[in-house]
C-alpha cells in the first residue's frame, strides 16, 4: 500500500475537526473564558469544580464499559471514520473560513460591518445633500418668481397710478376735498382753538 493510503486510514476525523484553526482557537477561547471565570467567581469555582469531578468520573466509567464493544465495532468503526474523513475533506474545499482563526473571523466581520455601515452612512448623507440642494434651488426659484411677480405687479400698479385716468380722479379728489374744506370753514362755526389765535 501507498504511504499516502496507510497515513489517510490512520487519520481520525476528531482529532482533524480539533486542529481545524477555527475549531482549536474557539476551544482556546471558551477555556479561557471559563478559567477567568472560576478565577473571579469563588461560588461558581466550587460549582465548577464539582461538575469536572463529576464528569471525569463518569468518563472513565464509561471508557471502561465502552471498550469491549468498540474494540468489536472497531472495522465499522474504520469505515465511519473513513467517510467522515472524505466528508471533511470537501467539507473544507467549500469553507475555507475553517483554516482561519475566530480572531480573523471576527475582525473581518468587523470589518465588514464598519464597511457597510459608511457606505450606508455615504449614501445617507449624499441623499441628504441632493435633498438639501434640491430644497435650496427651489427656494431660490421661488424667492425669484415672487421677486418677478411683486416687481410685475408693482410695474402695473405704477403703470395704473401714472396713467392720465388715475391723475385726472386723484385731481379730482384733491379739488373735492379742498372744496369740501372750504365749505367746512364757511359755514361751520370756529373752534376755541381758532377763536384764541384772532
Amino acid at each position: 500500500m501507498d504511504s499516502t493510503v496507510v497515513q489517510e486510514q490512520q487519520q481520525n476525523v476528531v482529532a482533524r475537526v480539533a486542529s481545524l484553526p477555527l475549531v482549536s482557537s474557539t476551544c482556546d477561547i471558551v477555556t479561557s473564558v471559563y478559567i477567568n471565570t472560576k478565577e473571579n467567581y469563588p461560588y461558581l469555582k466550587s460549582v465548577c469544580e464539582v461538575a469536572e469531578a463529576g464528569v471525569k468520573t463518569i468518563t472513565s466509567v464509561a471508557v471502561t464499559g465502552v471498550m469491549p464493544i468498540l474494540q468489536k465495532l472497531e472495522p465499522q468503526i474504520a469505515v465511519a471514520n473513513d467517510y467522515a474523513c472524505k466528508g471533511l475533506d470537501k467539507l473544507e474545499e467549500k469553507l475555507p473560513i475553517l483554516h482561519q482563526p475566530t480572531e480573523k473571523i471576527v475582525a473581518n466581520a468587523v470589518d465588514a460591518v464598519t464597511g457597510a455601515k459608511e457606505a450606508v452612512t455615504n449614501k445617507v448623507t449624499g441623499a441628504k445633500e441632493t435633498i438639501s440642494g434640491v430644497v435650496d434651488r427651489t427656494k431660490e426659484t421661488v424667492h425669484e418668481s415672487v421677486e418677478m411677480t411683486k416687481a410685475a405687479v408693482q410695474g402695473s400698479v405704477n403703470t395704473v397710478l401714472a396713467s392720465r385716468v388715475v391723475q385726472m380722479v386723484s385731481t379730482g379728489v384733491e379739488t373735492a376735498l379742498t372744496q369740501s374744506e372750504s365749505l367746512v370753514d364757511q359755514y361751520l362755526p370756529m373752534t376755541e382753538e381758532e377763536l384764541g389765535k384772532l
